[in-house]
């Protein structure tokens, strides 16, 4: 096969090949113009493109297609060779869904005039998207006569697209429809009420539970087919919750399954030869997204990004998730500019949240858009082959910057974990009290776990809202101790938990069965789990098991601190229980620093606050690169201790060298980061 794709990468006939690209919509620009318009790309330092193709642009009646017979700005096929006689490697992205600030997010408008292809809310109404310029209801994915209405856009596409895969053409890639996320509705009780969303729901619960009559005992309640699909939290006892942490497991697999058909659709049109991946919207991954889920389905699952400098720790939290959970962490698309009814992103925001993402170990890019159109502003190159003369600037030395950087092949060095329950995250979105509004609606107002339920539902503790708040102390803690992390979730496998030294997981009386086994598996090949407040007795279905507490039952040590902290035997590795729950960063701090001065997780290159550092490390080349960012609006001169005199550091685009005895001390203005190789 010519083209491979792995933790490394993008191969093309064995030669690696960076994932650098930028975004041009080919439809919006006179063809008289593709050729400027690839030559500027071309002299800015990109050899790959990346393009959306709208079915409603390219179909006119129902079943009849326009690839530039009428429309010359819509031969598809003539831009694609074009965009190969110049070199570039093309990304496509066709949907059926692509948004791109389209009318109808780039669907015919006559699918919302078929009430079976629309998603439906829980009083079997129509779902509406209110977005600009013009509202229209949602597509449902549960819909089989979407899905034979998406068979009829593939056929005609393929036709198109097969002959130029690589190597015979340009096309290395295929985006696995966009942002599959309910259209950003993603409240537990929003959608999808739609009939062949009933019947994948019981679909889902026979392959769960074998049949239906295991489903019903573990709901504890009617048989699933006489018994309403969830739509209001109401459960009050612990035995009453997995009939709603199954919906959100649902509504997770609901998106998963979809990648999967997509996938299969384009294999069996004779589209295979390509990397598939798919791009979850500007938000942290939580469900019902599911990152480790979409990419059994994919080569690599994405994370979109329209950061501004000022949102800091949203963007390095967001890049921890992402960074930790796949396993070629991409942006499909990352802010270059930004659409016309957004607040502003300028170039002061890009040029900082670029080397974020950078620093906290983003591997490739998609530059969206690199190309100005209708909709849209501040890209480098304007829409006629133009440049804008600081953007382009930025970005020419940014590119060039990244050949001798090569991300791609360095990674972040983190010896912690911290692992959000996927159990947690499903109950903590089933009692939310703000559906159905959005949760990325009130994610920069209000913290997720502060918007739901604040009894204990007959659990010993509000586990909906004190898991998130644990790991928040963790992560409060670290940060101000210099100790890098990364966030993941229970849904990572053991082979990417051993590359921690330690994990952290919050666990209460219940866990999932796969987590819990995944965790002792863990520790007993030589991992130090860190888990509490309690060791889990049940599963996610409320029956007896627990795997843990054969480990919780033979401490060795007590660690010295104002909470109850036990450290266990586990296997060939540790255990450490901590019996509080600390629900502020304050409390969390003192046994953040006595646990970790237990097992010696010690700060890498720490800097003075407020400055924050992330070390990188190309490991078969011998390399460490020290990113250094100051999130503030003020010049700072932060500190830097380094754990050895005999190194010096060299800033990758100034050339300055920085010398010191056990620390260095660097100039940094505002909003800056500095990317210095480790000498």
């Amino acid at each position: 096969m010519s083209i491979a794709f792995d933790e490394q990468g993008l191969s093309l006939d064995g030669q690696a090949v960076p994932w650098l690209s930028g975004e041009i919509h080919y439809w919006r620009h006179s063809p008289k113009d593709w050729p400027a318009l690839l030559e500027r790309i071309q002299a800015l330092g990109l050899r790959m493109i990346c393009t959306y193709i709208p079915w409603g642009v390219h179909e006119g009646a129902p079943g009849t297609y326009d690839f530039g017979n009428l429309d010359p700005a819509k031969a598809l096929g003539r831009f694609l060779d074009l965009a190969g006689q110049y070199g570039f490697h093309v990304l496509v992205r066709p949907g059926p869904h692509i948004n791109s600030e389209l009318t109808y997010f780039g669907y015919p408008q006559r699918l919302f005039d078929n009430p079976a292809m629309l998603a439906r809310n829980a009083r079997g109404g129509f779902v509406l998207l209110p977005v600009f310029p013009r509202v229209f209801p949602v597509i449902s994915y549960a819909s089989e006569p979407f899905w034979q209405e998406v068979a009829g856009w593939f056929d005609a596409l393929a036709p198109i697209l097969k002959p130029r895969l690589h190597p015979a053409g340009p096309i290395v890639g295929v985006q696995l429809d966009n942002e599959l996320s309910y259209f950003f509705r993603t409240s537990a009780y929003d959608q999808d009420y739609h009939p062949d969303a009933r019947a994948k729901w019981l679909n889902f619960l026979r392959a769960k539970y074998g049949d239906l009559t295991g489903a019903s005992l573990a709901h504890g309640g009617p048989a699933p087919g006489d018994r309403p699909l969830p739509d209001e939290f109401l459960a009050r006892t612990p035995a009453e919750t997995p009939f709603y942490l199954d919906w959100l497991e649902f509504k997770e697999r609901l998106l998963g399954d979809s990648l999967a058909r997509l996938r299969r659709m384009w294999e069996e049109r004779g589209v295979a030869d390509a990397v598939f991946f798919h791009n979850f919207p500007a938000t942290e991954v939580r469900t019902p997204l599911n990152l480790p889920l979409a990419e059994q389905h994919t080569h690599f699952c994405g994370v979109d990004f329209y950061m501004r400098k000022t949102e800091f720790a949203s963007l390095k939290r967001r890049l921890l998730f992402l960074t930790a959970q796949s396993r070629f962490p991409v942006s499909p698309e990352f802010g270059s500019g930004v659409w016309h009814t957004w607040p502003p992103i300028d170039l002061a925001d890009q040029e900082f949240t670029t080397r974020v993402a950078w620093m906290y170990g983003l591997r490739g890019v998609n530059f969206y858009m690199i190309v100005d159109r209708d909709r849209w502003y501040g890209a480098p190159i304007t829409r006629t082959g133009g440049v804008r003369r600081e953007a382009w600037n930025f970005y020419e030395k940014h590119i060039a910057l990244l050949r001798r950087l090569q991300p791609w092949r360095l990674r972040r060095r983190a010896p912690i974990c911290l692992l959000s329950p996927r159990d947690y995250e499903r109950l903590e979105a089933a009692a939310n009290v703000t559906a159905p509004l959005s949760p990325l609606l009130l994610e920069n107002f209000a913290l997720p776990e502060d918007l739901c339920l604040e009894t204990n539902i007959g659990f010993a503790k509000p586990i909906q809202r004190l898991y998130a708040k644990i790991l928040r102390g963790w992560e409060s803690a670290l940060t101000k101790m210099g100790v890098p992390y990364a966030i993941g979730s229970t849904d990572l496998d053991e082979a990417a938990l051993a590359c921690y030294e330690a994990v952290v997981c919050p666990t209460f009386e219940f866990l999932g069965r796969r987590a819990q086994e995944t965790l002792a598996n863990y520790a007993a090949g030589g991992g130090c789990l860190i888990c509490g407040p309690e060791a889990p007795a049940l599963d996610e279905a409320m029956r007896e098991f627990s795997g843990l507490d054969h480990y919780t039952g033979r401490p060795i040590e007590r660690l010295d601190g104002a909470v109850d902290i036990v450290l266990c035997e586990a296997g060939r590795g540790k255990l450490v229980l901590v019996a509080e729950a600390p629900a502020t960063p304050e409390a969390a701090a003192p046994i953040v620093e006595t646990v970790c001065r237990r097992l010696a997780l010690a700060p890498i290159y720490p800097a003075s606050p407020p400055c924050e550092t992330s070390l990188l490390e190309d490991r078969a080349a011998g390399r460490r690169v020290l990113f250094v960012a100051n999130p503030t609006a003020a010049p700072q001169r932060p500190r830097i201790a380094t754990p050895t005199p005999a190194e010096y550091f060299v800033d990758l685009e100034t050339g300055d060298r920085f010398f010191g005895d056990g620390a260095i001390q660097v100039d940094m203005a505002p909003y800056r980061v500095r990317i210095l190789d480790v000498l």
